[in-house]
């Protein structure tokens, strides 16, 4: 999901949270110990993805963005042992702008 932020300048940024399911099986069906979780970006289908960053829980925000843009996002699950999943579906999210007022 995305949602509106104002920065301290006083400038309307975005940002966008991440969640996803616990992964706890591996792709045979063994149980796995998950360390983290990679979430990574792009702008377009056919540009490079690149990292976005890591989590160990099951979520994660992307912020501050710039408004109206749209960026696509997978994750994908790295157990003990440097052992990494498939990557998951991605989404695609276009960021949105402050629905009020610049604070005062």
């Amino acid at each position: 999901t995305s949602a509106g932020i104002w920065l301290e300048t006083g400038a309307a940024a975005s940002g966008v949270e991440l969640t996803w399911d616990e992964v706890t099986l591996s792709l045979d069906g063994s149980d796995v110990d998950v360390e983290l979780y990679e979430i990574w970006t792009r702008p377009s289908t056919g540009t490079p993805w690149v990292s976005a960053g890591i989590s160990s829980e099951l979520s994660f925000v992307v912020a501050p963005l710039d408004v109206n843009i749209t960026r696509q996002y997978r994750v994908r699950a790295r157990a003990t042992g440097n052992i990494y999943g498939e990557f998951s579906d991605l989404v695609e999210i276009t960021t949105v702008a402050p629905t009020s007022e610049i604070p005062a």
